[in-house]
């Protein structure tokens, strides 16, 4: 809602994290403006994805925010070429943000976790023990967050199953549960989501609180960003094809 509003006012993206904006910015990721950006890098340029998310986040955020953002970005966009293990995606996603940062640290120290625990819950209390704040399920621990991420792409079978298992590990449920549906929806496709659990309830309809936003069908908000790649590599979103990018 942020971002939104702060496009509509033409602020300059600098300024616009400081406007209305009553969080540590530094501290949480915009990971839930990562999905358009990420489909539109899918297409196989990943790295060009660093450009398109970071022009996005900093509208909102700083520092590890950002970072995290092009972590999960990158991380959706290489889910699509579906590699076998799935650590891989976050692998590659740690390659897309910088090496010397706290957030590369915490998400290298992450995926070592993951991959030693027998099973998601001793993962998830490893992950909060070394990287959470030392209170379970408080809001807004990014590293924690994003480990907890790592923790879900390995062991979720289905997205349906990836959006439980990243809400019961607390901390920011909703934006978390968000991507990692997102992410797990890449990785394993639509058809490990239960449409009648889960899409047939809301009735075609979005519900709001955001201003001057007037499309209220989820069906063709998923049009229209499924069709962002084809826009992308044609020009007609930018003037000037995928292919012209310096």
């Amino acid at each position: 809602m942020i971002d939104y509003a702060s496009v509509r006012r033409r602020l300059h993206a600098l300024a616009a994290h400081r406007r209305d904006n009553g969080f540590d910015t530094s501290a949480i990721a915009a990971e839930v403006d990562t999905l358009p950006d990420s489909l539109d890098a899918a297409i196989g340029f990943v790295a060009r994805l660093n450009a398109l998310t970071y022009r996005d986040a900093i509208l909102t955020h700083r520092g590890t925010g950002v970072y995290a953002t092009m972590w999960t970005a990158a991380a959706i966009a290489h889910a699509l070429t579906a590699p076998e293990d799935p650590l891989d995606i976050l692998r590659v996603a740690n390659r897309y943000i910088p090496q010397r940062s706290r957030f590369h640290e915490a998400m290298e120290t992450g995926l070592r976790l993951v991959e030693g625990a027998p099973d998601w819950r001793s993962a998830y209390d490893a992950i909060h023990s070394r990287l959470g704040d030392g209170v379970s399920g408080s809001h807004c621990c990014v590293y924690e967050e994003s480990a907890t991420l790592i923790n879900t792409l390995k062991h979720a079978r289905r997205v349906d199953e990836g959006i439980c298992l990243q809400v019961m590990q607390g901390n920011d449920t909703d934006s978390y549960a968000a991507t990692a549906g997102s992410l797990l929806g890449a990785y394993l496709g639509a058809g490990t989501l239960d449409e009648a659990r889960w899409v047939a309830p809301f009735r075609d309809t979005l519900r709001t609180a955001l201003a001057w936003f007037y499309e209220p069908s989820l069906s063709a908000i998923a049009r229209r960003m499924g069709g962002l790649p084809r826009r992308l590599v044609s020009g007609e979103t930018t003037g000037t094809t995928i292919s012209e990018w310096k």
